[in-house]
């Protein structure tokens, strides 16, 4: 349901009453708060001489200022504080020049004559100022009060007017907000498929990651049984060829132990042998010694003989069948081992044949399960795509219609609102008219009062600045008197001599020669001078006895107090770098004549740079 602007309008005129009523009660509690802080941002600025006062939250500066950038350093400090709108610069600047002191008991006499009737005329020009500017004041005021009026009238319709304007931006925001509503719904349900999407594909690439892990497995188990097979082929011939080498070495320690029963039996003869021949030596001895004994002896030793032969005979034929045991017993222990050899290795070799059977089918099954697995993946990820393209085509289709839908809603909701726009609109257009008018008119009453009011602030300005001008002409006229009197006692009182006269002529060929610079409308001396101001010094300090006065003039651009200013403060520079140079300070006096010596015309630059001089004068006491 739509509520009616014009009676968010009625209901809202109220609430503007209200606050320009409590602005209006406010405005001298802010007035007082801005000149606080105004007048605590001139202090801290080092401007106490400025008064400021505020209507409303615009600035007007007040006050006699005693330099040329005091004014402006006032306008930025006032300009600075937080609230103001706009400063208005109504100061004074304060260039009364004070008459140069004169020399001699006689000069008194007329100078304090010429002071008493220029504090005279000062006084009546002041008192006539006072009474223009508190007329103009009280006009400006008047026309301010007007000016006001107008203003709060226009102000309570640009109020209506804006109030207007808030309506409808904020139907327009909420329009936009339920679009970018709309908009962000499909965003978020766009990132929660493409999620989907991601996730699905996330899982896919995860299976087939875990089926290559398994893959890979698998490989390195048949790789690791083919190891072991190769290892366990290796192992078993290290075991035969130990064996072996064992075997051949009991053989040969058989074979080595059977030698040395041989050569002990062999020893054990010839001993037999030895002692055989020896008795058979005795026998022949003792036979030479007795014939008779010889013979039994010799048949006695026959006997022997016989009979050891047939013992060793028998010996050998049972130490040759002991031999032929062993060799025997030997072989067929070899041939056992031999044979249990044979039977272990072909039980190794059914081993390892079955061992390597068992990985074969291993891996042919763990291959057969990591197909599977990748067939049932692809059908899953197959699976997932067709969901996943049948839920982006239902939320297209959905997005779709709720566009659609959307469209026709907000074309229903835009004619019935041009509608009540239009309706709005006519209401409005005749309501406006009809305060145009009304505003015309009052504008009008309200221009022809301000200009009425400028027309008398500008009289009295105009009078304000003829009075100022006057006095101004007044007080130059008696200052050039009272300077031109001053000036004739004092070079009455001055005495020159050839030689001071001669000093003077140096330092005017040195400063023509060199230079003395100073930047634009200033009295700071350039750096470049420094030579020239060591030479004067030099010229100065050769010239003991007399005194210098340093003397400064300007070209007639400007006014004419300005001048007069710059001019006195550049010779007090030039005494200042004398000074600073080693010339004693008893011995110079400055002195300034702003554009009042002209030696030669202001109508052309060449003659204005002539006339932006410093002269010197030298004299004895």
């Amino acid at each position: 349901m739509r509520c009616n602007p014009s009676r968010w309008l009625w209901g809202l005129i109220p609430i503007a009453m209200l606050s320009w009523g409590t602005f209006y009660r406010e405005q001298p509690h802010v007035e007082a708060d801005l000149t606080e802080r105004a007048t605590g941002a001139l202090r801290a600025a080092g401007q106490p001489w400025a008064q400021v006062a505020y209507t409303g939250r615009d600035a007007v500066i007040t006050g006699r200022a005693s330099k040329d950038g005091e004014p402006k350093a006032a306008l930025d400090a006032v300009r600075s504080v937080w609230g103001t709108r706009t400063v208005q610069l109504k100061t004074d600047l304060a260039g009364v020049a004070q008459a140069p002191a004169s020399i001699g008991p006689h000069a008194a006499g007329p100078v304090s004559e010429g002071v008493s009737q220029k504090t005279r005329i000062e006084a009546e020009a002041a008192e006539k100022a006072q009474q223009q500017a508190e007329e103009a004041a009280a006009a400006e005021a008047k026309a301010n009060e007007e000016v006001a009026a107008v203003e709060r009238a226009r102000q309570e319709e640009q109020a209506a007017a804006a109030l207007k304007a808030q309506q409808e931006a904020e139907a327009a925001a909420a329009e936009q907000k339920a679009k970018e509503e709309a908009a962000a719904a499909a965003k978020a349900q766009q990132e929660e498929q493409a999620a989907a999407a991601l996730k699905a594909q996330q899982e896919a690439e995860a299976a087939a990651a875990d089926q290559k892990a398994k893959e890979e497995a698998a490989a390195k188990a048949q790789q690791d049984a083919e190891t072991a097979a190769a290892t366990q082929k290796a192992k078993e011939e290290q075991e035969a060829a130990a064996l072996k080498a064992t075997q051949e070495a009991e053989a040969a320690a058989a074979e080595a132990k059977a030698k040395e029963e041989a050569a002990a039996a062999e020893k054990a003869r010839e001993e037999e042998q030895a002692a055989a021949a020896q008795k058979a030596q005795q026998d022949a001895e003792a036979e030479q010694h007795a014939k008779a004994e010889v013979e039994a002896a010799a048949s006695k030793a026959k006997q022997d003989s016989e009979a050891a032969a047939a013992e060793q005979k028998a010996k050998e034929e049972a130490e040759a069948a002991v031999k032929a045991q062993q060799e025997a017993d030997a072989a067929a222990a070899e041939a056992k081992a031999k044979e249990e050899a044979a039977a272990a290795e072909k039980a190794r070799e059914e081993e390892q044949a079955a061992a390597a059977l068992k990985a074969k089918q291993d891996a042919e099954a763990a291959a057969a399960d990591a197909k599977a697995k990748e067939e049932a993946a692809a059908a899953q990820k197959a699976r997932e795509e067709e969901q996943a393209a049948a839920a982006l085509k239902a939320q297209q289709e959905a997005e779709a219609a709720a566009a659609e839908k959307a469209r026709e809603e907000h074309a229903a909701a835009m004619l019935k609102a041009q509608q009540e726009a239009e309706a709005a609109a006519a209401e409005q257009k005749a309501k406006a008219e009809a305060e145009a008018a009304a505003t015309a008119q009052r504008e009008a009453e309200a221009a022809a009062v301000a200009q009425k009011a400028k027309e008398e602030a500008e009289a009295a300005q105009r009078a304000k600045e003829e009075a100022e001008a006057q006095k101004a002409k007044q007080e130059a006229d008696m200052e050039a008197e009272a300077k031109a009197d001053a000036e004739a006692k004092a070079n009455e009182q001055r005495k020159t001599t050839a030689e001071t006269r001669a000093c003077e002529q140096r330092l005017e060929q040195a400063a023509a020669k060199g230079v003395i610079l100073f930047d634009r409308a200033s009295s700071d001396i350039n750096p470049k001078s420094s030579l020239t101001i060591a030479k004067l010094a030099e010229i100065i300090k050769a010239c003991p006895g007399a005194r210098v006065e340093v003397e400064g003039h300007t070209d007639s651009e400007g006014e004419a107090d300005r001048n007069q200013r710059l001019s006195e403060r550049r010779a007090r520079a030039v005494l200042r770098s004398l000074v600073h140079a080693g010339v004693a300070q008893d011995r110079l006096s400055s002195v300034g004549f702003g554009a009042t010596r002209p030696v030669a015309s202001n109508d052309t630059p060449k003659g204005m740079a002539k006339n932006r001089r410093i002269e010197f004068k030298v004299f004895t006491n």
